[in-house]
Formats: structure tokens, C-alpha cells, sequence
């Protein structure tokens, strides 16, 4: 290959990646999600934020699961079930109860590690004086075997009388040591056991250390016309106040958990140069998928197809996101939360359709 062919098929893949490395740039740029929720499912639904909403019209192949939520998972896939029990966990939203239940039998059953060794400390310190004394009292025999043998017959009684009482002494002490340590250890795990009680006490009043946590009561609710209308005032009430990052109205419609995920996405937006604007909300469709109350709370999950149009702009108004003359459609299952005796609903979750 000559030096002119080298050059020109250099110059061509040079022109070539030049053609092709702005699709390859603008694929690779991460492209600034919109909305608010920004297209992810976050938030909490009680005692059902592990299980998936009901199928409805609106929503026929389900929900995703929560990608971001501030409620604990169930313990039955983490906890080790209990000797004393037939359930392997927990229900949902008594994760606390059953993760406690495997340290306290840890701390109240069976011998630690410190404790083995003390008791192994024990008894061979105790091995180890038997030995010595042993060998301190063949060290004091004369090593003369003359001298050995005219003395054996004087001393013989009294090296076997001594003898007999030194290892009757060695024993005597032994099982002393023994009992002192088994006292120790055995008041060392009544203690134990007394503030383990006291324990789960203070964190579950009214329930004893070992009895199982109490699954949530889950009763179902009927919803009448206003918390339909309600639920579409907060669709439209939500987008238009992010929209303006009023993070103000936000409070008064969300729940503090979403609040914070709307914070923080706003804030996200900005130290990015960005600006998401959501206008033209259209409600088109939505059905019930759930209605429950547990404790002095009430949930309603619901699927909504809407329409906006969403737009990302730039701090110079430029837009790279979205299309300011083309609505989209979006489905979504909004999740709802009020106290028993209030009729003020805020949103608690969003997840997207499948």
C-alpha cells in the first residue's frame, strides 16, 4: 500500500466519523426526563406499596413497581424464621417487629464467644497449676539415687498422704473456679434477657417479647363523586405547580415524602441549566383500581390517562426536549391519602402503566 492510498482512506474514515458522530453524541447525552414524577414510579401506598394495584380499564397490563419509597420492605424475605413460630415474616409495615426477633435470640440463647472462652480459660488455667504442682513436687525429690532410695522409705507415707490431699485441694479449687464462672455467665444472661423484654416493650407496648406483630387491618372504603373530582384537581394542581417549581402549593397536595422527590428533582433540573414546562392538561380517562383504610388512614390508588404537552428548555429558552405543538399521552396510577375523618386528599405515590 502506497503513501496516497493510506492518506485517502485516512481522510474518508475521517469524514465518515464526522458525519456519523453527531447522531452517536446526541444518542449518548442523557435526555432530560419531564413531568412531574419526571416518568418514574416513587412514593408510598401503606401497607400495599410491595403489591401491585388492581388491573382496570385504564390501566389493563398493571403498574411498575416502586422504584424509589421511604417504607420499609416486608421482613419475610430477609428475617430467618423463629422456633416458636409457623410464619416465616412479617406482614407488610411490621418489618420492625420480626427483624428484632432473630437478635434477641441471639443475645438470650446459647453460650457466646467470650463466654466459651472464659470457661475454657478456666478450667485450663486450673489444668495447668495440676501440672505444675505435679512437677513441682517430683522437682523437689533429691536427685542423689542413694540418697533417693534411703529416703524413700522415711518420706514414702507422707508424700503419699500429701500427695493425696494436694490433688483432693487442686479439685476443691477446680470445681470452685467452674461454679464461679457458671454464676457469672448465669446471671450475665438473665440480665440479658431482662433488657431484651424491657425492649420489645418500650418499642411494642402492650405486646409481650414473644408474641408475633399483628398483620395491618385492611378494610375496603367506597368512594363518592367529589374525591373523583378531587383526584382530577390534583392532576392538573400538581403539574401546574411544578411547572412554576412552587414548591409551596406542592406541600399542600403531596405528602412530605413526595414533596421531597419533587424537591429534588426540581433541584436537579436547575443545576442542570433546565427548565420543565407542563401546560394544556387534558384528563381523558381514569378508573379505580383500589379503595382501603388501615389505621386512622384511607388510600385510593387510581388509573388516569391524560394528555400535556411537556417541554425542557434551557436557561436561554431554547428547547431540547418535548414538542411545544404536539401533546402526549401518558398513563399513570396515582396513589391518594387522607385521615378517616378529612376530606383533603394528597398525593402519596406515582407509578407508571405498563
Amino acid at each position: 500500500m502506497n503513501r496516497t492510498t493510506f492518506n485517502s482512506r485516512t481522510l474518508l474514515c475521517l469524514l465518515s466519523f464526522t458525519l456519523v458522530a453527531p447522531s452517536m453524541l446526541v444518542d449518548l447525552i442523557p435526555q432530560a426526563e419531564a413531568r412531574a414524577g419526571r416518568g418514574s414510579s416513587m412514593g408510598s401506598r401503606g401497607s400495599r406499596t410491595f403489591s401491585a394495584p388492581s388491573y382496570t380499564r385504564s390501566s389493563p397490563s398493571g403498574a411498575q413497581p416502586m422504584q424509589r419509597t421511604m417504607t420499609r420492605p416486608p421482613a419475610a424475605a430477609t428475617s430467618a424464621p423463629s422456633s416458636n413460630s409457623g410464619m416465616s415474616g412479617a406482614a407488610p409495615g411490621m418489618a420492625g417487629g420480626a427483624m428484632n426477633r432473630p437478635v434477641q435470640q441471639q443475645q438470650s440463647g446459647g453460650m457466646s464467644n467470650f463466654t466459651k472462652g472464659l470457661v475454657g480459660g478456666a478450667i485450663g488455667a486450673a489444668g495447668y497449676h495440676m501440672l505444675a504442682g505435679s512437677k513441682e513436687s517430683n522437682a523437689q525429690q533429691p536427685s542423689n539415687p542413694d540418697q533417693q532410695g534411703q529416703n524413700t522409705q522415711q518420706q514414702a507415707p507422707q508424700r503419699q498422704g500429701g500427695g493425696f490431699m494436694t490433688f483432693v485441694t487442686r479439685l476443691i479449687m477446680i470445681g470452685l473456679v467452674i461454679w464461679l464462672v457458671m454464676r457469672f455467665i448465669r446471671r450475665r444472661r438473665a440480665a440479658s434477657n431482662m433488657a431484651n423484654t424491657m425492649s420489645a416493650g418500650r418499642m411494642n407496648p402492650g405486646m409481650s417479647a414473644g408474641a408475633q406483630p399483628q398483620p395491618t387491618q385492611q378494610t375496603n372504603i367506597q368512594l363518592q363523586q367529589d374525591d373523583y373530582i378531587a383526584f382530577q384537581q390534583r392532576l392538573t394542581e400538581v403539574q401546574d405547580a411544578w411547572t412554576r417549581q412552587d414548591l409551596g402549593s406542592l406541600q399542600k397536595i403531596t405528602t412530605p415524602e413526595m414533596l421531597a422527590y419533587f424537591n429534588e428533582q426540581l433541584t436537579d433540573l436547575a443545576s442542570r441549566g433546565l427548565h420543565n414546562s407542563v401546560s394544556n392538561v387534558q384528563f381523558i380517562q381514569g378508573d379505580l383500581s383500589e379503595a382501603w383504610g388501615e389505621g386512622n388512614r384511607e388510600y385510593a390508588t387510581v388509573a388516569m390517562r391524560y394528555s400535556l404537552i411537556d417541554v425542557t428548555t434551557d436557561n436561554t429558552g431554547r428547547v431540547v426536549e418535548g414538542n411545544p405543538n404536539q401533546p402526549e399521552n401518558i398513563a399513570e396510577l396515582w396513589t391518594f391519602v387522607r385521615a378517616a375523618n378529612n376530606n383533603w386528599w394528597l398525593l402519596s405515590a406515582i407509578q407508571q402503566a405498563n
